[in-house]
């Protein structure tokens, strides 16, 4: 064996952890969007009723996944509540989908609580968000249109008053997508 191979079988294992974390936490782009009309039923983190998003049709939705052990959802967190506070009267609908797993449950509503959270929260413990937009990484964000369909995604942390987010929403807003 020569005394190279195990360099190159480090550096590969390196490369390939440096792979899954990034898509663990921010990073990977999951599949294109479609144009077909999303679905997703979860439980709502207040009271545990259960909602859909076809409950939702005909108001422009945007979803953030996020999870308490994950570091960009907590300064992502407040500019998704600040767009809440802002849009909301103009007909968006703003939805903080959590995805840690089940056995989380009691950590989850201090942070929400912490962080001054009023947006609706939705619980996904079994990763529906991520089967129904083909997204990977934490936080990612969906914009949907009044039919479901989406309209934008950005996977990371995101800047909810930068001009990609303001554009697609006052678009999806105005009827167009």
């Amino acid at each position: 064996m020569s005394r190279g191979r195990p360099a190159r079988t480090l550096l590969l294992a390196a490369l390939l952890g440096g792979v899954v974390l990034v898509s663990a936490c921010g990073g990977g782009g999951g599949a294109p969007p479609t144009n077909a009309p999303a679905e997703l039923s979860l439980s709502s983190l207040a009271d545990g009723t259960p909602v859909a998003l076809s409950d939702l049709r005909g108001s422009p939705v945007l979803l953030t996944s996020w999870a308490t052990w994950c570091p960009e959802c907590k300064p992502h967190l407040p500019g998704l509540e600040m767009l809440w506070r802002n849009r909301h009267s103009d007909g968006l609908e703003v939805i903080a989908v959590n995805i840690d797993g089940p056995g989380i449950n009691r950590e989850i509503q201090p942070m929400v609580d912490a962080m001054g959270l009023t947006m609706p929260v939705w619980r996904d413990p079994h990763h529906g968000f991520a089967d129904a937009f083909g997204m990977v990484g934490v936080p990612s964000t969906v914009l949907l249109d009044r039919d479901g369909r989406v309209a934008a995604r950005w996977v990371g942390a995101t800047e909810f008053t930068g001009t990609s987010v303001t554009e697609a929403v006052d678009a999806v807003l105005a009827g167009g997508g």
